[in-house]
């Protein structure tokens, strides 16, 4: 009897045993801002008012607001965020009227770098990667240029004469 009693819990235990067991998720992109199917969602808000954000939407439709302040301690993005950009590991942030590129971390949206690059992209609307460390940012103004941008150094490295106003790229 006490044998019988042994076996059935030998086999109830191997049932629970084998019943808990599952596969682990193997996403190293999971909790960060580039996992598949998810989107960065790009708020102007209103000129004038310093107030510009990003927004994330997880691949489940959870939204998470102000990703840029709650990874910077708080600091603002600025006056009009016209456009988000992926380069590589690096996300790159025009913010036209506040006169600033953001390069941020695309995994957790922590500052790398702000480019005041003044007369040179005094007005940034788009940027496309052009390599692994390099884009070109618009200048939407009337100067009509592109600005060249070394991600190494997070420095303005040329620029180039282009038509007025010149917005979106496409390689």
């Amino acid at each position: 009897m006490i044998k019988q009693f042994n076996i059935k819990m030998m086999a109830m235990l191997l049932v629970f045993f084998v019943a808990s067991c599952q596969k682990e998720k193997n996403n190293d992109n999971e909790g960060t801002y580039i996992e598949s199917g998810s989107a960065i969602v790009v708020n102007e808000v209103a000129f004038g008012s310093n107030n510009g954000s990003i927004s994330f939407i997880s691949a489940e439709g959870v939204v998470k607001n102000n990703i840029f302040e709650l990874a910077n301690n708080g600091s603002p993005l600025g006056d009009v965020v016209q456009s988000f950009a992926r380069v590589g590991n690096k996300g790159l942030i025009c913010v036209n009227n506040s006169q600033k590129i953001e390069v941020v971390d695309v995994k957790t949206f922590q500052r790398l770098a702000t480019i005041n690059a003044g007369d040179t992209t005094n007005y940034p609307r788009y940027a496309v990667a052009v390599a692994s460390n390099k884009a070109f940012i618009t200048n939407g103004s009337g100067d009509g240029i592109v600005a060249v941008l070394n991600l190494d150094n997070y420095s303005i490295t040329k620029t180039i004469p282009v038509g007025d106003g010149p917005e979106q790229m496409e390689i």
